[in-house]
């Protein structure tokens, strides 16, 4: 864990630091390949469904953002959010499927093949990797939410502020800029002015933890140690 965590996080600094957020895919599948070349198929699938999984909680995260703001009923927004799910679930179930039926004449469309392989990870670890980043967006909201409630006149809830803060991350995903910088600004200053906060309050919170993200992101990748022991090809392969 140790090995990978340096890994993991030399990759999140590379993330957070060119446009779109995939860059911390292919930087961690890239650094894992020195460990398990052979492997590599099974890497990005892991790291697909991680992303995945991420990217379908700020999702829903999102379609709440019109009930906080007062644009939607409680009704309408839990019949988006059942709506996003059973299409989500049905994607999934048809991708598991679709993968356990696939020829081996198929298995050649490699990036189809690590889609399917995504979708097949086993249900556990799915369930884990869900509490995880459910707990990592709750925190995040927390350091949004603290640094608001001391620079701004009217305090949002925990609750608004986590949400509208994950729904403007979503902007980061599109490649215009390094990590969303400025659009997610711009998007955050519009959404929480929807609650009554002020652009200048907003602003000034972003940059301070986006500050705050690239000093802690990049300060330790500096110094990880960039070593460990190589293992061999025909050792440890994995299952599921």
């Amino acid at each position: 864990f140790s090995t990978f965590l340096g890994i993991f996080w030399r990759s999140w600094a590379i993330g957070i630091s060119l446009p779109g957020q995939v860059a911390d895919m292919f930087s961690t599948a890239w650094q894992l390949k020195r460990y398990r070349a052979s492997h590599l198929p099974f890497i990005a699938s892991r790291i697909l469904a991680d992303k995945l999984i991420t990217v379908a909680c700020m999702a829903a995260t999102a379609a709440c953002i019109p009930f906080f703001t007062g644009r939607a009923t409680g009704a309408s927004t839990l019949w988006a959010l059942t709506g996003m799910l059973a299409a989500g679930l049905a994607g999934w179930l048809g991708a598991r499927h679709l993968r356990n039926r696939l020829t081996p004449a198929a298995s050649g469309w490699r990036f189809v093949r690590v889609i399917l392989d995504a979708a097949g990870t086993p249900v556990p670890l799915v369930l884990r990797n869900l509490g995880v980043t459910l707990l990592k967006m709750a925190l995040t909201g927390l350091a949004y939410w603290l640094l608001l409630r001391e620079t701004s006149l009217v305090a949002p809830s925990y609750l608004a502020t986590t949400t509208i803060a994950h729904g403007a991350g979503l902007v980061a995903y599109v490649p215009v800029s390094f990590n969303g910088l400025g659009t997610v600004e711009v998007s955050a200053m519009a959404l929480f002015a929807l609650i009554g906060l002020r652009g200048q309050s907003v602003l000034g919170v972003y940059l301070v933890l986006r500050g705050l993200t690239i000093t802690i992101a990049w300060l330790p990748s500096l110094f990880w140690p960039n070593h460990a022991p190589r293992a061999h090809d025909d050792e440890a392969r994995p299952v599921g």
